[in-house]
């Protein structure tokens, strides 16, 4: 039984915190916010997510350049050769309502893009706020588990001096022995536990690793941003940005049902017939 003691005794020390090379950053949950917009690599993708939406509704509105065409054709009869070729610029016009069409909903697009931005930017607070709770969870699980320690220490030191005096018997000390060794497993456990989760968070806010995050709000699970996050802007922002979508995707539908009318192309350009004949065509 002493053994087992030792053996957890040695591995809480082995797994206790190493001391930091890096900063002491000390956050509030007030602070995520800002850290979590400012810094997290999950923030930057989400801004380079809606600067490619910009991208695409500038392409797909654009004014379109001309193409370069050139064609030859060459027929022959009884040994006489005829040589055509053409080289010239072409545009090409679709009808006035497409481009309006095209336009509406490549801006629904964009617009859907920017609440669907908005919302996983408050997601992303979310979670960190969540995260940060969690951690603080943690913290309160380990003052816990410590104060049970110490009053299960306190209880085998006595049944150890009672069992020597033989008022006791071996079996509640071995009972007493093992709430010990379950209680000091149990703080293993969960400082690697709080461990794991810390890491994930800093990764997540953009905190380097080796820089040591110090969580000073207090837990308070009556904190109006508990519920209000997800039920708020979050929320409003995605199914906007949905029905946006949805609209867009309408617009489409109705720039393919409108199209009944072929574009017009337009070309203009260099003729030569036979080395001979030279124009415009």
């Amino acid at each position: 039984m002493n053994l087992k003691v030792a053996v957890l005794a040695t591995a809480c020390l082995v797994l206790a915190p190493l001391a930091a090379t890096g900063a002491e950053i000390r956050v509030g949950i007030g602070d995520i916010p800002g850290l979590a917009l400012s810094q997290s690599p999950l923030a930057y993708i989400l801004d380079g997510d809606l600067s490619l939406a910009q991208a695409e509704r500038d392409l797909a509105v654009r004014w379109t350049n001309p193409s370069l065409v050139w064609e030859m054709e060459e027929i022959g009869s009884d040994g006489e050769t005829e040589r055509e070729w053409v080289v010239a610029l072409e545009k090409e016009f679709a009808m006035p309502w497409s481009y309006a069409k095209k336009r509406s909903g490549s801006n629904l697009r964009l617009a859907s893009s920017r609440l669907g931005w908005e919302a996983s930017r408050w997601h992303l607070i979310s979670n960190m706020r969540h995260g940060y709770v969690n951690l603080k969870f943690r913290d309160l699980e380990m003052e816990l588990l410590e104060i049970f320690e110490e009053i299960i220490g306190d209880a085998s030191r006595v049944i150890t001096d009672r069992k020597e005096q033989g008022t006791v018997s071996g079996v509640e000390k071995r009972l007493i022995d093992m709430s010990l060794i379950a209680v000091r497993s149990r703080m293993v456990v969960s400082r690697l536990e709080r461990r794991e989760i810390m890491d994930e968070w800093k990764t997540a806010m953009g905190i380097p690793a080796e820089n040591t995050v110090v969580l000073v709000s207090e837990l308070d699970l009556s904190a109006d941003w508990l519920t209000s996050v997800s039920v708020g802007g979050e929320g409003s922002s995605d199914l906007e940005s949905r029905r946006l979508a949805v609209e867009a995707l309408d617009k489409d539908i109705g720039l393919e049902k409108g199209d009944i009318f072929p574009s017009l192309s337009v070309a203009g350009g260099y003729k030569n017939v036979n080395d001979e004949f030279t124009g415009f065509v």
